[in-house]
């Protein structure tokens, strides 16, 4: 997403919000037993904050995306909502639905 921003000269700010902890063992036993995924035992689970914020720098895209550790309902009570969004992708675990 924000090489694509970048390629066309769009200058938008990607907040990341997710809490950079991983998927519990029992998130993906629910996808594997749903027969919604089949993740294997490891997955996902190399997604710290630290590892990703240092991804996005060595990627060169730290202007644009922005990681927050934190949730939706973080983001609610802030004054982030009166910048306007352009895309809120939603990932859902089973666990907390």
């Amino acid at each position: 997403m924000a090489r694509h921003l970048r390629s066309l000269g769009i200058a938008k700010i990607v907040y990341a919000l997710d809490s950079y902890e991983g998927f519990k063992p029992s998130e993906l036993e629910i996808e594997r037993r749903l027969g919604l995924a089949s993740p294997p035992d490891d997955a996902f689970k190399s997604t710290s904050f630290d590892y990703v914020r240092a991804k996005i720098r060595k990627l060169g895209f730290e202007d644009i995306v922005i990681p927050v550790k934190g949730f939706l309902r973080r983001l609610c009570r802030t004054s982030w909502l009166a910048r306007g969004f352009v895309l809120l992708l939603l990932i859902v675990t089973l666990e907390r639905v």
